[in-house]
């Protein structure tokens, strides 16, 4: 087993941490499409899926083109209520039995996996994109990073085939000042993939506003240690559940 490089906080980041506070939610998830099989959804919420859509989806439940496979079915309570009315919204969410009709490709069509330089990192561009997390609080079924919520086997470069792993501090750390001692060792330019200085992170997963506030502190802290001027959050979670925000 290869041995994870230790990760010491600064100063710096350990005050910044301590004045976290973490903060409880309740996104009243529904997980999966059983509770609706079942009628054990809550109540207010079984009439998502039609009957007619019900027996469709039960129908390929188990078999190669069963719809969870493909992607786990997942909604809360706030996005339900906006989209019950709403046939744009619901196809969001809601599963169908289209979603299977044609199973072939890649599960990495767009060769991401050939700008991995550490597990959890794209570095294709000057910015990077980290997955933190494999999850969401809803689940898009037109998501194009089905693989890793759906946690699938992919093949790598080396031709090996695993999941996509997450993102780790010590790993991601450590190569972004690597890059960045070597860019600017090399008149501002990197000597073997011609990029500039790693300058902006965009955290995405999944989606980053599931982690709890010390989580995301813990990413934003490390990152500005390691020399990162800009750092967004790729988030949903204004649409399936806004109460995730603190006041402040």
């Amino acid at each position: 087993m290869i041995k994870r490089p230790d990760y010491v906080r600064t100063d710096r980041e350990q005050a910044f941490l301590d004045g976290v506070e973490n903060t409880k939610h309740e996104r009243q998830i529904i997980n999966g499409l059983k509770p609706f099989f079942d009628e054990k959804a809550p109540q207010d919420m079984l009439d998502f899926y039609g009957g007619d859509e019900i027996v469709a989806l039960r129908v390929l439940k188990g078999g190669e083109r069963d719809v969870e496979n493909r992607m786990p079915v997942k909604v809360t309570r706030h996005y339900y209520e906006l989209a019950q009315r709403s046939p744009a919204l619901q196809r969001i969410v809601k599963a169908s039995p289209a979603e299977t009709n044609d199973l072939q490709g890649s599960e990495d069509p767009g060769y991401q996996m050939d700008y991995s330089p550490v597990e959890g990192l794209l570095h294709k561009y000057e910015m990077g994109l980290m997955y933190v997390i494999s999850t969401c609080s809803a689940h898009c079924r037109f998501c194009y990073r089905e693989e890793l919520i759906a946690r699938k086997e992919i093949e790598r470069q080396d031709g090996t085939v695993a999941k996509k792993g997450l993102a780790q501090i010590p790993e991601i750390t450590a190569y972004i000042r690597a890059h960045n001692e070597l860019v600017a060792g090399n008149g501002g330019v990197h000597p073997e993939s011609g990029r500039e200085k790693l300058r902006e992170i965009l955290l995405s997963g999944g989606d980053p506003m599931v982690l709890n506030n010390d989580k995301i502190a813990a990413w934003l802290a490390a990152l500005a240690e390691a020399g990162v001027e800009s750092i967004r959050i790729g988030t949903k979670e204004m649409a399936f559940y806004p109460k995730r925000f603190d006041d402040a």
